[in-house]
């Protein structure tokens, strides 16, 4: 639905296009994104890099939310062996076809340790020689709710490893702020 596109826009991020598979969702973020073009495919179909491209032909930052089930405790936490797995190298394809300078992914902190995900940034790093960094970012530094997410940054190796700064700490805002009745 581009909830993490409303973020990225105000860290300065410009979105050119998005890609969701499930239409209602495609439908949602059309609603909240009416300026981008949303393309209703599947990322690791790889047609789909085709119509990436005929949307936004110059290369850009992929950032991608990959399948959070196969590494979750509320999942199998079954990693490779989960179907949905196939959404990480599919990024990864995306960008390396895409010739995107950035990949920014997100998803359930027991991604950061799975030996599926570590293989395949060990093969972003020397296969497409990709500066890899990623950190543990938790939502309850910054504001009223406890919800932990891993991020990883690879930066093509002409831009250098980039720096994931910690969110700032001591957030005064309690429930009552977003929920004042």
């Amino acid at each position: 639905a581009g909830f993490s596109s409303l973020g990225f826009t105000l860290a300065g991020f410009v979105p050119r296009c998005a890609v969701e598979a499930q239409p209602k969702l495609a439908a949602l973020h059309k609603v909240m994104h009416p300026n981008v073009p949303v393309i209703t495919a599947d990322i690791t179909d790889d047609a789909t890099a085709a119509l990436i491209h005929d949307a936004c032909p110059e290369p850009a930052t992929i950032m991608a939310g990959i399948a959070c089930q196969p590494y979750s405790r509320a999942g199998k936490q079954d990693g490779g062996q989960d179907a949905r797995a196939a959404t990480l190298p599919a990024a990864m394809r995306l960008t390396h076809w895409l010739q995107a300078p950035i990949l920014v992914l997100e998803c359930v902190v027991p991604a950061r340790s799975n030996e599926y995900v570590l293989a395949h940034l060990r093969e972003l790093e020397t296969q497409l020689r990709y500066h890899v960094v990623d950190c543990t970012l938790k939502l309850e530094d910054t504001w009223s709710a406890m919800r932990y997410r891993w991020w990883m940054v690879a930066t093509h190796r002409r831009l250098g490893r980039v720096y994931i700064p910690d969110y700032p700490k001591g957030s005064p805002l309690v429930v009552r702020d977003l929920m004042p009745y």
